[in-house]
């Protein structure tokens, strides 16, 4: 999924874990985790958050095309399909479509983060 941080998850996953889990796979483990939240930062510093970031106007730049360009075009369309069967258009269907497909992005984008791995 991600080559900085795949290396330390697959060493995690070659500790011991468990009940009775020793002392040293427990430090060890912490170490990786201290070592993956450090990377995971510098990947998010890298692509969202710092000053130079590679995608850090790309959710305001994909909210500005959705209200500007396409809550607009699926309203005019929507407007177009009630008028064929007399139909009064619904003014807020298009902003609930556009909200609705600008959550179903974010999802998307939260799901490629690393999944917390329980015991």
């Amino acid at each position: 999924m991600n080559t900085q941080l795949d290396p330390i998850w697959d060493e995690c996953d070659q500790l011991p874990d468990g009940e009775c889990t020793l002392d040293w796979a427990i430090k060890n483990a912490g170490e990786l985790m201290a070592k993956n939240y450090k990377e995971y930062e510098g990947i998010c510093v890298k692509y969202l958050t710092g000053n130079a970031a590679l995608f850090k106007n790309w959710p305001a730049d994909y909210k500005n095309n959705l209200v500007n360009h396409e809550i607009l075009f699926m309203h005019f369309q929507s407007n177009v399909t009630y008028r064929q069967y007399g139909i009064t258009p619904d003014e807020k269907k298009s902003e609930i479509d556009g909200a609705l497909k600008y959550l179903e992005k974010c999802r998307t984008i939260y799901a490629l983060r690393k999944p917390y791995k329980e015991g």
